[in-house]
């Protein structure tokens, strides 16, 4: 705290007395840390002294030591520090007196500046530097706040999860450099790219399903000694696209007594836009080289695959593939070509995937054809899709292309009526090799009677590189003399079973201390 130097140990020496770092940074910046020594140090380790580790004179992290090691011992451990970060603070400090209320209409990042500037310089080994708390995020509260008696970490939390929109987010942390960041991130914009086999490996990607959450309720708790019990009810979210995908997952999320109706709704939104859907999340590890290979922790990042065959979505086909007016404001609609009685529309009663299908209504209609326009310039040599109709037998022809609907072709045939079916083409032995920019459905001939065609879920086989957009939770870097590895953990993985009962043992554990009913 006071700035006194109680020691340095190096380990570009042939016989270091470190026996190995290891140390996690996250989204929320430096976590715990481990120091293993070969033997004990020429100068005495404090408890809460504070710890800084470099590599190349880059400073990659800080903390405090809260568990020196008690010398001598026969424990084979005993020479291990035990070290957190500097954000441990933030989960005991409220904020400073005269510095908990704030004026409705104020910006969220002046709240996290003066936070840093008012609760932390002075009150905690934390540092201010306004060059790493990011220009105002343009949401403000709704109406006046108090949160005097609030810790530091709730707030910020709070805060970040305010702020977001579909289009970026806000992370704060307290860096390597003990300082509090406040940085915007475009969801969008990778800060790093990482190519599998060369800055990565063992890279397990998978989509996570436990994160989502398509019915969200805010409910305030009450404010103490404000003579209310329990929690209001702010509002509840819903995304029906989401429910009907996956079923109705809810998630009742609990907002601060300070928090008005308007803050409430935005957050609620914010929420329902981020978990509404599955996100990939992975594992991996890289090799720590230089500073250079720090890593941005809690951004946005790129990961792209060897060269291989792949399969992924090119559209839902749903709502917003079809003209009217929920969908005046997109391009990608199915436009008709030719003469005829054929008809477009969205049916959200019969589908197979996302929240309806697209129906082709038609009687007299031959050689008219139904066109969407396609973006994606990789490779492509099948497509899937899923068919129904309200007769069997050869109704439609169905086909793809880059500069036209009609460039790969195939006619499909239903064998039964009023179920849907997958179907392929396949042109394997001639792909398209500059992608694919339109999508067609062409009428075979003219009926007796009004008939329907529905189409689902379009998907491609890719041959190329797929390419993943993550974000990078954490990283944890462990070095010894002779390698440096870093375990790497990209979103949020899904829970395994060991997880779920460490969670319920957490929560019953919680439940006896404070004297609830198990």
């Amino acid at each position: 705290m006071t700035g006194s130097v109680l020691g340095a140990i190096r380990t570009d020496t042939q016989f270091s007395p470190i026996g190995g770092v290891k140390y996690t940074r996250d989204r929320n910046g430096c976590a715990d840390a481990v120091l293993t020594l070969c033997e004990p140090p020429r100068f005495e380790i404090l408890p809460f002294a504070v710890v800084r580790y470099s590599l190349a004179d880059v400073q990659a992290y800080e903390g405090v030591v809260t568990a020196p090691p008690e010398i001598p011992t026969t424990d084979d451990k005993a020479l291990e520090c035990k070290i957190f970060g500097f954000r441990r603070w933030l989960e005991q400090l409220q904020p400073a007196d005269g510095y908990g209320v704030f004026e409705a209409g104020t910006d969220v990042t002046e709240i996290v500046r003066s936070i840093a500037q008012n609760s932390l310089v002075g009150r905690s080994p934390i540092r201010y530097d306004a060059a790493k708390i990011d220009a105002l995020s343009g949401t403000v509260i709704a109406a006046d706040i108090d949160v005097t008696n609030k810790s530091l970490k709730s707030i910020l939390s709070f805060l970040a999860g305010l702020a977001q929109t579909p289009e970026y987010y806000y992370v704060w942390k307290i860096d390597e450099e003990g300082a509090l960041a406040w940085t915007r991130y475009d969801r969008d914009v990778p800060v790093k790219t990482f190519f599998v086999g060369y800055d990565i490996f063992d890279f397990k990607p998978q989509k996570n399903f436990d994160t989502i959450k398509n019915t969200i309720s805010i409910h305030r708790e009450a404010e103490p000694e404000s003579g209310d019990s329990g929690f209001g009810v702010v509002g509840i979210f819903n995304d029906e696209t989401s429910v009907k995908k996956y079923g109705r997952l809810e998630l009742v999320q609990k907002v601060p007594g300070y928090v008005a109706d308007a803050d409430g709704v935005a957050y609620g939104e914010a929420l329902l836009s981020d978990l509404a859907e599955p996100k990939f999340a992975a594992t991996g590890k890289a090799l720590l080289r230089s500073s250079a290979d720090l890593l941005p922790e809690g951004a946005p990042v790129r990961v792209v695959m060897p060269f291989g065959v792949f399969r992924d979505e090119l559209s839902p086909l749903d709502r917003a593939q079809v003209a009217d007016e929920y969908t005046d404001e997109y391009d990608n609609v199915f436009e008709i070509e030719g003469a005829g009685d054929l008809a477009v529309s969205f049916d959200p009663d019969n589908f197979i995937y996302a929240n309806g299908a697209v129906k082709l209504t038609f009687e007299n209609a031959v050689g008219q054809v139904a066109v969407l326009r396609v973006e994606s310039k990789i490779p492509v040599r099948r497509i899937f899709f899923y068919a129904r109709a309200t007769r069997i037998g050869a109704i439609v022809r169905v086909g793809v292309g880059k500069n036209a609907w009609d460039e790969r072709t195939a006619t499909i045939s239903l064998k039964s009526a009023g179920e849907f079916y997958p179907f392929e083409i396949d042109f394997s032995n001639a792909p398209l090799f500059t992608g694919i920019g339109f999508f067609g459905v062409e009428i075979l001939g003219d009926e007796a009677s009004p008939q329907s065609v529905w189409l689902d879920k379009l998907d491609g086989e890719f041959v190329g590189n797929k390419t993943y957009k993550l974000t990078l939770e954490s990283a944890t870097y462990d070095l010894n003399a002779t390698t440096g590895e870093v375990a790497l953990k990209f979103g949020q993985p899904a829970a395994s079973i060991v997880d779920y009962v460490a969670a319920l043992q957490v929560l019953v554990s919680d439940m006896q201390r404070t004297g609830q009913q198990t």
